[in-house]
């Protein structure tokens, strides 16, 4: 196809693919926790709405980010063309995992969707090796880590374990945390510095190394303790850490800038999701909204920033995203304020919260589809590769 880029580089097909995710799984969560559709897939609405969110979405967003990111730091090249075309079509398979019969579902489809994340990391692993470039070696190995929580989901769904679905789902998300708190570092200081010269953004070696050891130590206690009182304590600690970090990353000139603030906002998520778990035992807080303050806060603000940033600057276009995109990042904050927030002081509108919250999250992909759909498909303006 002589005018269309999307298989050029990774960014272009995945992030396509998780909005368009992003859209459809809250979409058709809306329509059955309202009861305006039935239906029955495996593992159950919940569990696979948990699942989709983490191995659907969140790995897409993964996929096209480190394709196009590993590229940029080893100076090698990732997949492209039609091998790039075939890992987005063993992902889309994937989602249809659940909706298969189970016989075809336990035989073929489980793994399927058990070898994308392994395969994903031998990609990137390959140019990381190559160059030597040792501080990246990490990546592949939370991959894997995120493959054996994947394994866990599918096994119980296979009917081989019991009660490892929640430990599959927990041992994900804290390495999707554990990414985000990594790439957070190296990204957030250098791009704020670019587009704000004069801002002053703090960052020490031991708070970071800090920050990522909290996380890593998180979903250590979260496997190794059930006592609440370690779980919280952890929790409170862990929050403690990354405020610290926050603060060193705070500069008020950074709300000038959509690209930076959005991704300020979706770290304090993060924060504040350490924050809920550590008061858990202390007031009207459950772990679904703690847990949502790391989903559709940190992981949902942040990835929008991220692709919406990725998405203009890898096709050589200005970091200035249009006054509507921008207001996506208000509505997608606003998500989360409605989905963690209103619940805990006004619960009886919890389902009203639930519907206000998907809607506002599925209009902010579903903005940044309509407006970067022709941008990932087509070549750059300024006829460079990528």
């Amino acid at each position: 196809m002589k005018n269309t880029a999307v298989l050029e580089l990774g960014f272009r097909p995945f992030f396509i693919l998780a909005s368009f995710a992003a859209c459809l799984l809250l979409g058709l969560w809306i329509l059955v926790y309202s009861g305006h559709l039935s239906m029955n897939p495996r593992g159950g609405v919940i569990g696979w709405h948990g699942h989709e969110m983490l191995f659907g979405y969140t790995t897409a967003i993964l996929t096209g980010f480190f394709l196009t990111a590993v590229k940029n730091w080893t100076g090698l090249p990732t997949l492209t063309g039609p091998w790039l075309g075939v890992l987005a079509g063993l992902w889309l398979l994937g989602r249809l995992v659940p909706f298969m019969p189970e016989g075809i579902a336990n035989l073929l489809g489980s793994r399927i969707d058990m070898i994308f994340l392994p395969i994903l990391a031998g990609i990137i692993f390959r140019p990381i090796y190559k160059a030597r470039q040792w501080r990246n070696i990490g990546f592949p190995i939370i991959l894997m880590v995120m493959t054996v929580g994947n394994v866990l989901c599918h096994m119980e769904w296979m009917g081989e374990t019991q009660g490892t679905v929640t430990h599959g789902l927990n041992l994900a998300l804290n390495m999707v945390l554990l990414i985000i708190v990594w790439v957070f570092g190296r990204i957030f200081p250098f791009f704020a510095s670019r587009v704000l010269p004069k801002a002053r953004i703090k960052s020490y070696s031991f708070v970071e190394a800090l920050s990522i050891g909290s996380i890593i130590l998180w979903a250590w206690v979260q496997i190794n303790w059930t006592d609440p009182k370690w779980i919280t304590g952890a929790a409170a600690v862990v929050a403690l850490i990354h405020a610290v970090r926050l603060v060193g990353f705070h500069d008020r000139t950074i709300w000038r800038v959509p690209l930076v603030w959005i991704l300020f906002t979706g770290y304090c998520w993060l924060v504040v999701g350490f924050l809920l778990h550590a008061l858990i035992p202390h007031g009207n807080i459950t772990p679904f909204l703690a847990r949502h303050a790391f989903t559709t806060g940190a992981v949902g603000v942040i990835t929008l920033g991220m692709i919406v940033r990725v998405s203009l600057g890898h096709t050589g276009r200005p970091l200035k995203p249009s006054p509507l995109v921008v207001a996506t990042f208000v509505f997608v904050n606003l998500a989360v304020v409605v989905r963690v927030l209103f619940p805990m002081f006004l619960p009886s509108g919890y389902f009203n919260w639930i519907m206000v919250s998907g809607i506002l999250w599925t209009l902010s992909f579903g903005i940044f589809a309509l407006n970067f759909f022709p941008i990932l498909f087509k070549p750059r303006p300024d006829g460079k590769p990528g």
